[in-house]
């Protein structure tokens, strides 16, 4: 599914016409998110979610966090319930064995950095984590989960997107209120250098948040290899990743959305080669 535009739009007709089914959507995520957890780990448990729908850099962040956690002696165990795999778990991702059509693209980059578990039930997961010889549990995904208790809850925002136009599904990309999920926030992420930062880092002022913000770096290198590139991504904001690119020196023929965690297939490869092909690109 892509992200639809009009999500970051302020004002725009299809958000008021969403109005009702919004305010009914973060209604029940509000009650749902205000349940008390059945369940508390006997390891620490830090949830690394996000407000919104779609692509935030959640997984790059819940990597980070581990990346540290390791060079501080801990070991970590991602939990993660597996977006567009087969498999509801809770199974333990086996990089050789397993394929993202069964355990989901984001578990197959986890697995590179910790060991990783695949639930759809984050409590049966979280009891798996505690069978590895982990000290503790980085969750990626689940904010808005009301079942397992989390010990650090961190949010990742888009320095540029921000939390869209501030209306929840289907109006606007919002899980829930900001007032509600703000309550749930114990450190903020802002990922990039964006129009949104400075309102970000008032709202988080505001209520008493710490933030933490990062820069993207891409690996330069490869700029002095090829001119001319192809861009394609099947990520919750591909435009984010095209902008990103051009800021830092790409020469783009042509790029091309997909959708988020979009499933390439032959014809799609067959198209992009042919995108190559007519622009002498790679």
């Amino acid at each position: 599914m892509k992200t639809p535009a009009f999500w970051y739009i302020v004002s725009d007709w299809r958000s008021f016409a969403l109005a009702l089914p919004a305010w009914l959507y973060g209604l029940v995520t509000a009650k749902r998110m205000a349940l008390k957890p059945r369940f508390q780990s006997r390891i620490p448990i830090i949830c690394v979610g996000n407000f919104t729908a779609g692509g935030a850099g959640k997984t790059p962040a819940a990597i980070m966090i581990a990346k540290i956690l390791v060079t501080m002696g801990k070991t970590p165990v991602f939990l993660t319930r597996g977006f567009g795999g087969s498999l509801t778990g809770p199974i333990e991702v086996n990089r050789s064995r397993h394929k993202a059509s069964e355990v989901g693209d984001e578990a197959l980059l986890l697995v590179n950095t910790a060991r990783t578990i695949v639930a759809q039930d984050r409590v049966a997961g979280a009891r798996l984590a505690e069978t590895l010889n982990a000290d503790c549990i980085v969750m990626d995904d689940g904010l808005q989960n009301p079942h397992l208790f989390k010990d650090l809850r961190c949010v990742v925002v888009d320095g540029d997107a921000g939390w869209g136009n501030g209306c929840c599904v289907p109006a606007g990309p919002l899980r829930a209120p900001l007032a509600v999920q703000w309550r749930h926030t114990d450190l903020l992420f802002i990922v990039g250098e964006g129009t949104k930062v400075e309102s970000l880092l008032m709202q988080a002022a505001t209520e008493g948040v710490p933030v933490l913000a990062t820069i993207l770096k891409p690996d330069l290198e490869i700029l002095n290899k090829v001119n001319t590139w192809v861009a394609y991504a099947g990520l919750g904001m591909p435009e984010k990743f095209f902008r990103f690119l051009k800021q830092h020196g790409f020469t783009l023929a042509s790029n091309h959305a997909f959708g988020d965690h979009h499933v390439y297939g032959d014809e799609d490869a067959r198209f992009l080669i042919s995108m190559s092909n007519k622009h002498d690109a790679q």
